[in-house]
């Protein structure tokens, strides 16, 4: 017997595989996966080793933005101590605004290579409290944050707060309230960074069903409530959140829920704002004449057009000395498809030209999404944020559109062949948000500055200079801001997104034509060129200049060699004006194999005329080379 415990309490002495003898992960400083601009991104790398001797680990970093272009590398060493394992701190630039992608690659002496990942943001500087306190974007919140939650949500640049208050889980025994005690750490925490918190009070609780006890406990409830988080580092709303279903029989009206909320909540605060969250059942008017009572307008969403942003209820005219109504909105998706999975980038598209749909409606003053963090059991479709607080593409749009615009007044809305967008005035100067929703292309600026300065949908701030006053920008999905000063300005797409897919199959040479429109009189628009993967052949067919237009198609013809391996690749049209970088519009192509099928109907589409190999000269630099 003594033997059989002896074996059976001894641990085998197999030796563990050698991938399995150390292990490596990565862990963000600060605890949250986000860092600030111009501040070095503090990341550990942490090793621990089962063996029983001190190991040598190797390892290399490599870093990459959100298109997959690597940003910096390096490369180090240190020595792991066995047991507890040892920690390397990696210090990565962080000069530009976006999404970044860390990926290590570990080695010890003897032992297989383990690679390591780590996805963090760099967002620009948190806002100054002046400047939350300015902005009109919100967050639903689930419930008050924990630790981590709170040192991620001033820095997503948002104004307001939305924090559920519900009676059925605050009091589960009659006169007897329990509440979580992260809320006041909540409050403070989104105090001090200048967001103001707004109460959305649920009416629903089975303790009470019906009648005037359940009129008089919920007044006792509300009381309880405005009492205890009245105050600077309190609730600056307070929301009635009243059910849109027809109440049973028996159950409070709508109007005594409201009058009770009230009666409570401006016992405590004289000053209180509040505001009711559906419509009540039965009830069509007498809500304006309540002081600072609005509505909650649902803004529906679909991923391919910004929507239009729509009052509920519809603001009417508030009589006698009452403020104007607090209207606030709520981007929710319309359909079930827009809750399925799509590309980080696309959502972080949808959602800005939502918000910026949003805050062109004057009359809405506070614009909330809806939910902030995506979890299991609720996906949010422009989540700002994974369960473990991994940032995603859709917080640097929603912090980019917070930082960009902080007073904004809707001046014109564009609507063009390939280009939407509003002008915003701002307090200094004019703030264009430009976007094309067919595809990338190119727009041209008419302005009076040197140079226009441009910050893209995940933040990075770029300068492209003027040549003749007239600066070339590129412009895609994903929406861009154009800060324009200087007096007139004028916007004209230039360089029209193709409007067919591109598939094709190696040694099969395909054909597209690409529409340009050279919008100005006696401009220069300078060189355009054709980049393909290498040993591919392309050439660019562009008109014969004595049968010039407004708009021209430039005729683009690809030929894969016959041994290229079928996959996704990508072609590039440059428009090189001799300063600056060059403007470069992204071609996406896929490769095929197999059989070859019927030639496309665009084979025959490209319109011959004179060319220089790959390089094909705008009109006026094509008449030098005639003479």
């Amino acid at each position: 017997m003594e033997a059989e415990g002896f074996l059976q309490e001894t641990p085998s002495t197999e030796m563990p595989a050698p991938g399995e003898q150390l292990r490596v992960t990565l862990a963000p400083a600060n605890g949250i996966p986000l860092f600030e601009m111009g501040k070095p991104a503090e990341v550990f790398l942490n090793a621990r080793s089962l063996r029983a001797e001190p190991v040598a680990l190797e390892f290399t970093w490599q870093l990459a933005d959100t298109h997959g272009k690597r940003a910096a590398s390096g490369s180090g060493s240190f020595l792991v101590t066995p047991g507890t394992g040892s920690t390397q701190m990696l210090s990565l630039p962080t000069m530009r605004a976006t999404l970044y992608t860390l990926q290590v690659t570990a080695r010890c002496i003897g032992g297989p290579r383990l690679r390591e990942r780590l996805v963090f943001a760099v967002v620009p500087p948190a806002p100054k409290r002046e400047q939350a306190v300015r902005s009109r974007l919100g967050l639903n919140l689930s419930g008050p944050l924990t630790e981590s939650e709170r040192s991620l949500v001033p820095l997503t640049g948002a104004g307001w707060a939305r924090i559920p208050i519900r009676w059925g889980d605050i009091e589960r025994e009659r006169g007897c309230y329990t509440l979580d005690p992260e809320l006041d750490a909540t409050l403070g925490a989104l105090s001090r960074a200048g967001i103001r918190a707004l109460a959305s009070l649920h009416s629903d609780n089975p303790l009470y069903p019906a009648g005037l006890a359940a009129d008089a406990a919920w007044e006792r409830f509300c009381q309880e409530m405005a009492g205890r988080f009245t105050g600077p580092t309190g609730f600056r709303a307070w929301e009635i959140a009243l059910p849109a279903a027809p109440r049973p029989e028996g159950a409070s009206e709508p109007s005594n829920l409201l009058a009770a909320a009230a009666a409570a909540i401006r016992a405590n605060d004289p000053e209180a704002t509040l505001i009711v969250s559906a419509q009540p059942p039965g009830v069509t008017g007498g809500l304006a004449d309540w002081a600072g009572v609005s509505g909650i307008a649902a803004c529906p969403l679909t991923p391919a057009d910004p929507p239009e942003v729509t009052l509920f209820p519809k603001a009417a005219p508030v009589t006698g000395r009452a403020p104007r109504p607090l209207y606030l909105a709520t981007l929710l998706p319309q359909s079930e498809s827009a809750l399925a999975p799509r590309d980080p980038l696309n959502a972080a598209g949808s959602l800005a030209r939502a918000l910026l749909a949003g805050i062109a409606e004057e009359r809405i003053d506070a614009l909330f999404v809806d939910t902030w963090i995506n979890r299991a059991d609720s996906p949010a479709p422009f989540a700002l944020a994974l369960p473990d607080l991994t940032p995603t593409p859709a917080l640097l749009a929603y912090r980019t559109i917070a930082g960009v615009f902080q007073s904004p007044r809707l001046k014109a809305r564009i609507k063009e062949a390939f280009m939407r967008g509003y002008l915003f005035e701002e307090a200094h100067g004019i703030v264009a948000a430009l976007w094309s929703p067919s595809g990338e292309g190119a727009i041209a600026i008419k302005t009076g500055a040197a140079r226009v300065t441009v910050t893209d949908a995940l933040g990075a701030v770029r300068e492209y200079p003027s040549r003749e006053g007239i600066a070339l920008l590129p412009i895609g999905p994903l929406p861009c801001y154009v800060r324009l000063s200087g007096g007139p300005v004028r916007i004209e797409p230039m360089l029209a997104p193709l409007q067919d897919s591109i598939v094709c199959r190696p040694g099969e040479t395909w054909r597209t034509r690409v529409h340009l429109r050279n919008p100005f009189r006696r401009f220069q628009l300078g060189a355009l060129r054709l980049v393909c993967p290498p040993g591919w052949r392309g050439s660019l067919d562009y008109p014969d200049p004595g049968r010039r237009a407004r708009l021209q198609a430039v005729g683009v013809q690809v030929t894969p060699p016959a041994h290229a391996a079928p996959g996704a690749y990508q072609l590039e049209l440059w428009i090189d004006r001799g300063i600056g970088a060059p403007i470069r519009m992204q071609i996406p192509l896929t490769l095929l194999t197999g059989e070859k099928e019927a030639p496309s109907a665009m084979a025959n589409a490209v319109l011959t005329a004179h060319t220089h190999g790959d390089r094909v000269l705008f009109p006026r630099v094509l008449d030098a080379c005639h003479h």
